[in-house]
C-alpha cells in the first residue's frame, strides 16, 4: 500500500511562517477537499509548535517517537483522514532539527519531506533583530550594531540545519526555496502549496489580524521599543502595544508581513 506525503515545514523564522500558519489553519477545510490535511493534532498558535516542543524534553531521549502520545495522535490523525498529503509547521522545527533523527520512526508510516524557504541574510538579520525588539520575552535594548557584534548569529546556520534534515529524509525530498524570489515570483502560500502538489488556485480566506505584530516596524516605531525596553516590566498591555504599532505601520507605510 502506497505511504501517504508528510511534509514538514521547518521554516526559516522570519520567512512568513506565522502568515502562512494562520491562513492554513483558517482554511483547513478548503485545504481537505483539495486533497491537503493540515493537522488539528499538535496545534499552538496556528502552528505545529506542541510537536516541535515535544522533543525539547530531555527525558524523551530514550522514548521512541511513536509512543509520545502527540506524535501518536498525529499518525492516527492522518491516516484516518481522507487526504493523501499532510502539513505540519513551526519554524522550531528549524531548531530541534540539530536531532531530526529523532522523527526516523515516521518513515513506517509515511513518505517524508521537507519545506524550508531561505532568506537572504541581511534581510533576516534585520528582520530578526526586529523581532527581538518587538517581543516582551526578548525586549533587545542594544542597537542592531551592537548585536551584531556581540551575539553568534546561529540562526544563520542554514547549510548545518538542511544537512541534518537531508540525512533523514534524503537531498531530493529536501524542498527548499529562495524566499525573496518565491514572493517575487507570487504569494507564498501559493509557492508553499505547489510544492506539496496543490497548484490549483484556492481562495483563501483572511489569515488571524492579530498577527500584524510580525510585520517589521520602520526604524523610527522599533527605536521608539528599543528605547523603551529598559523601563519595560509589565507584561500585561505589551503584545497589544506592539500589535498596534506594527498595524499602524502596516497601514502607514504599507510594510509587508513576514
Amino acid at each position: 500500500m502506497k505511504k501517504k506525503r508528510l511534509f514538514i515545514h521547518i521554516g526559516s523564522h522570519k520567512t512568513a511562517t506565522t502568515y502562512l500558519q494562520s491562513l492554513f489553519h483558517n482554511n483547513r477545510d478548503l485545504l481537505l477537499k483539495n486533497n491537503l490535511l493540515y493537522p488539528a493534532t499538535g496545534i499552538a498558535h496556528e502552528a505545529h509548535h506542541e510537536l516541535a516542543w515535544s522533543l525539547r524534553d530531555k527525558q524523551q531521549d530514550s522514548t521512541d517517537l511513536l509512543l509520545m502520545p502527540r506524535w501518536q495522535a498525529l499518525v492516527e490523525e492522518i491516516e484516518g483522514a481522507a487526504a493523501d498529503t499532510a502539513l505540519i509547521s513551526s519554524e522550531d522545527f528549524e531548531w530541534n532539527a540539530f536531532k531530526p533523527d529523532w522523527l526516523r520512526p515516521l518513515h513506517q508510516h509515511f513518505d517524508l519531506h521537507v519545506i524550508f524557504f531561505l532568506r537572504q541574510p541581511d534581510l533576516y538579520v534585520e528582520s530578526y533583530y526586529n523581532q527581538l525588539v518587538k517581543d516582551f520575552d526578548t525586549r533587545e535594548s542594544r542597537t542592531l550594531e551592537r548585536y551584531l557584534a556581540e551575539e553568534p548569529l546561529f540562526f544563520l546556520q542554514s547549510e548545518r540545519i538542511l544537512n541534518r534534515w537531508a540525512e533523514l529524509v534524503g537531498d531530493d525530498k529536501m524542498h527548499v526555496r529562495l524566499f525573496e524570489e518565491a514572493s517575487r515570483e507570487g504569494s507564498i502560500e501559493t509557492s508553499l502549496l505547489a510544492i506539496t502538489g496543490l497548484e490549483k488556485k484556492l481562495q483563501l480566506a483572511t489569515q488571524n489580524p492579530s498577527i500584524a505584530h510580525k510585520a517589521s516596524l520602520p526604524p523610527d516605531a522599533l527605536e521608539l521599543i528599543r528605547q523603551c525596553n529598559p523601563s519595560l516590566r509589565t507584561r500585561k498591555g505589551h503584545f497589544h502595544w506592539v500589535w498596534q504599532l506594527a498595524a499602524t505601520a502596516v497601514l502607514q507605510s504599507g510594510a509587508r508581513q513576514q
